[in-house]
C-alpha cells in the first residue's frame, strides 16, 4: 500500500523508494514532452534494475503536476502487461540533487519509445507487429474503463521483451458507456494526433473511438514517415482534423497493400461512426493482416528496397518536415487549453479582426474573410455572395486543399450548381443564420436539387448585415461529418461576419471614392490640355496677324521706291518686290492653314529669308 514520507514531501508505493534513493541514481535523458522530461535511471552501484522517471520542469504549471498525480492514482488499475506501472511519486517540495519539480517513478521494461523512428518508415512486417501490440494495449485500457486521450508514438513503448505498452495516462478519464465524460471544457491532448470530437469541433462527445483516431494518426506516421497534415497553430491543427482528408499512403510508398491503407484511413474517419467501433475489432483485423502477410511474402514489391517505391511527394514531405521542425515538435507536445473551444474562438476572432482592420483593398478583404472563416469553422467549401439591388452575386469561392486554403475571386450568379438555393433564399428572407447538422437527412432542405450531385453533411449560412440590411451572405459546407457547425461557433462567426460586413462596406466606399477621384483627375487633365491647345491657337493667330501687318508695311515703301527709282534699279527693285509678294503669300497661307499644315510649312524659316532679301534693297 501507499505510504507518505512526511520529511521529504513524497508519496511512495514501495519501501525501496526512500528519501535518499534519488541521490544514488544515474540519469539518462530519453525525451522531452513539453513541461515533462523522461529519464531512464539506474542505481549508481551498477545494479541491473532500472526505472523510468517523468519529471516536471521547475516552472511547470499546476495542471502538469496534477497529470502526474492522476497517473499515480491509477497505479492499481494499470497492469504491467500492457502499461508502465506507476511506482512512486515525489512532490515538488522535496529539495535534492534532482532539483525542483514533481517526479513520477514508473516501471521500465527496457526498449524505447516508438517515436524514435529510423531514417526510413517501418517495414510492413515490423509495422504489423507494433500496430498489433499497440491495439492490444489500447484494448486492455478500454476494457478497464479508461479513455487515454493522449495516444501518440512517444506514449507507446516497445519493451525489451517485444511487448508494446502504453504510458502517459495523466490526461486519461473514465470512459462511460453513455459517452458522457465528467471533465471540464478544457481541450486536452496532443494537437497533431487529436480527434475532431476531442477538440470540441463537432457535436459529439469524445469516447474510446477518439483514441482509435489518435492511434490511426500514429499508424499513418509509422508507415509514411510523417504525419498526414501540417499546421502552424492550434486553430489550423483543429481545422486539419475536421476538414482535410489524409492523402492515400500509396502516394508515399508503393509497397503498402491496399487493405492496410484502407484500415489506416478508416481509423482516421472524421465521423466516429465511420471508424472502428472498438479497439478489439481493430485488433482482430490487424491479426488477420499479420497472418495473411506471413503467408504472402512472395507478393511483388515486398522484398525490394523501400527506397525504390518512394515518390517525389514523400521526399518533399521530408524536406518540409525538416524546415518546420520546431513547429512539428510543438504540435506533438501534450497540452491543456483552458477554456477549450472558447479560447480558440477568441484567438480566431482577434486574428481576423486585426487582419480585417488593417486591410482596405476589397479583394484582399474577401480573401482574408474567406480563409479565416474556413479554417475557424472547419469548412471544406465556402461561398461569399454580395447583395446589390436585392440580387446576390457570388464573388468568391473558397476550398480547403491538401496544403492550404484556395480562394478564387469570381462573378457568378448563384444557381443549383453552386449551392442549395433553398438555404440561400431562406437566410436572405429571414436575415437569420441557419445551422443544419446533416443536410442530406434534413426533412426540409434535403430535397434541394443541389443535393442530387453533392452529398452535404454539415451546412452553415450566415447573412452579412449592415444597418439591418443584407449586404452579403456567407455559405459554408462540410461533406465529411455531420454536426461540424455548432450554434455556439455560429455565434462567433456572426461576429466575424459583422466585422467583415463593415470592412467590405468601407472598402466599397473607398473604391467608389477612389474612382470618383480618378474621374476628377481625368477631367482636370483634359481641361489643362484644352487650355494649352487654346493658348497655342491664340499664339498662332497673333503671329498670322503680325505677318499680315508686316507685309502691308513693306509693300508700301517698295511700291514708292519702284515708282521713283532710276531704270537701272528697277530690275533689282522688281526682284525684291517679287520676294515681298512671295513672303506675303506664305504668311497668308500660314494664317489660313490647319495646325498640322502649319507645322510642316516651317514659316519661321521663310520669314527669315524674306527679311534678309528685302534688307538687301
Amino acid at each position: 500500500m501507499s505510504s507518505v514520507f512526511n520529511a521529504s514531501g513524497s508519496v511512495s508505493r514501495a519501501a525501496s523508494f526512500g528519501p535518499q534513493w534519488l541521490d544514488q541514481l544515474v540519469w539518462e535523458l530519453l525525451l522531452v514532452d513539453g513541461a515533462l522530461t523522461h529519464y531512464r535511471v539506474r542505481p549508481g552501484d551498477g545494479g541491473d534494475q532500472q526505472w523510468r522517471v517523468v519529471k516536471t520542469c521547475g516552472n511547470a504549471g499546476e495542471d502538469v503536476t496534477r497529470r502526474l498525480e492522476h497517473e499515480f492514482s491509477l497505479a492499481d488499475r494499470l497492469s504491467p502487461h500492457w502499461a508502465l506501472q506507476p511506482l512512486a511519486l515525489f512532490s515538488a517540495q522535496r529539495q535534492s540533487s534532482f532539483g525542483e519539480g514533481s517526479l513520477l517513478v514508473l516501471s521500465d521494461p527496457g526498449g524505447q519509445q516508438l517515436h524514435e523512428l529510423a531514417d526510413q518508415p517501418f517495414a510492413i512486417g515490423r509495422f504489423l507487429r507494433l500496430a498489433t501490440g499497440a491495439a492490444d494495449a489500447l484494448a486492455q485500457a478500454h476494457a478497464d474503463g479508461l479513455l487515454h486521450r493522449d495516444v501518440k508514438p512517444c506514449n507507446l513503448i516497445e519493451g525489451a521483451d517485444g511487448v508494446v505498452r502504453l504510458s502517459g495516462f495523466g490526461l486519461s478519464v473514465e470512459a462511460h458507456p453513455s459517452g458522457y465524460l465528467p471533465v471540464s471544457d478544457s481541450i486536452c491532448g496532443t494537437l497533431a494526433y487529436m480527434a475532431p470530437e476531442q477538440a470540441r469541433r463537432v457535436e459529439r462527445q469524445a469516447d474510446q473511438r477518439s483514441d482509435l483516431y489518435s492511434l490511426g494518426m500514429t499508424f499513418y506516421e509509422w508507415l509514411a514517415g510523417h504525419l498526414p497534415f501540417e499546421a502552424r497553430d492550434a486553430v489550423e491543427w483543429v481545422y486539419c482534423h475536421v476538414a482535410r482528408q489524409p492523402p492515400a499512403l500509396s502516394l508515399y510508398r508503393g509497397d503498402i497493400p491496399p487493405a492496410l491503407g484502407q484500415l489506416v484511413l478508416k481509423l482516421l474517419a472524421k465521423n466516429p461512426d465511420d471508424r472502428y467501433q472498438s479497439a478489439a475489432s481493430l485488433l482482430a483485423d490487424l491479426r488477420s493482416c499479420s497472418c495473411q502477410w506471413q503467408h504472402l511474402q512472395d507478393i511483388p514489391q515486398l522484398g525490394h528496397d523501400q527506397g525504390q517505391h518512394r515518390s517525389a511527394a514523400y521526399r518533399q514531405a521530408l524536406v518540409t518536415q525538416s524546415r518546420h521542425r520546431d513547429e512539428i515538435l510543438a504540435s506533438r507536445t501534450s497540452i491543456t487549453i483552458p477554456g477549450g473551444q472558447d479560447t480558440l474562438d477568441l484567438a480566431s476572432v482577434m486574428k481576423a479582426a486585426q487582419a480585417l482592420g488593417e486591410e482596405t483593398e476589397q479583394d484582399r478583404l474577401i480573401e482574408i474573410l474567406m480563409s479565416t472563416t474556413i479554417i475557424h469553422a472547419g469548412a471544406q467549401r465556402a461561398l461569399l455572395m454580395l447583395v446589390k439591388d436585392d440580387a446576390p452575386m457570388i464573388c468568391a469561392v473558397g476550398r480547403g486543399g491538401d496544403d492550404d486554403v484556395q480562394i478564387e475571386l469570381v462573378e457568378v450568379i448563384p444557381s443549383t450548381a453552386q449551392l442549395p438555393l433553398s438555404i440561400l433564399y431562406r437566410v436572405m428572407r429571414t436575415q437569420q443564420r441557419l445551422v443544419i447538422e446533416d443536410v442530406s437527412c434534413d426533412a426540409y432542405f434535403g430535397d434541394d436539387s443541389y443535393l442530387d450531385n453533392q452529398l452535404v453533411r454539415s451546412a452553415l449560412c450566415l447573412p452579412l448585415l449592415k444597418q439591418r440590411r443584407v449586404t452579403g451572405v456567407l455559405y459554408l459546407e462540410n461533406n465529411l461529418a455531420p454536426g461540424v457547425f455548432t450554434a455556439s461557433r455560429a455565434g462567433v462567426l456572426e461576429l466575424l461576419a459583422g466585422q467583415a460586413a463593415i470592412s467590405l462596406e468601407t472598402a466599397r466606399l473607398r473604391d467608389e471614392l477612389m474612382a470618383e477621384n480618378a474621374r476628377r483627375q481625368d477631367i482636370e487633365t483634359a481641361l489643362r490640355n484644352a487650355r494649352a491647345k487654346l493658348a497655342r491657337v491664340s499664339q498662332v493667330t497673333v503671329m498670322g496677324e503680325l505677318a499680315a501687318s508686316i507685309a502691308h508695311e513693306i509693300n508700301q515703301p517698295l511700291a514708292s521706291m519702284v515708282s521713283n527709282a532710276p531704270p537701272a534699279c528697277v530690275g533689282s527693285i522688281a526682284k525684291r518686290r517679287r520676294w515681298s509678294k512671295h513672303w506675303a503669300g506664305c504668311a497668308t497661307s500660314f494664317r489660313t492653314a490647319s495646325a498640322p499644315a502649319r507645322s510642316s510649312m516651317r514659316c519661321n524659316r521663310w520669314h527669315g529669308k524674306a527679311f534678309s532679301n528685302v534688307g538687301r534693297c
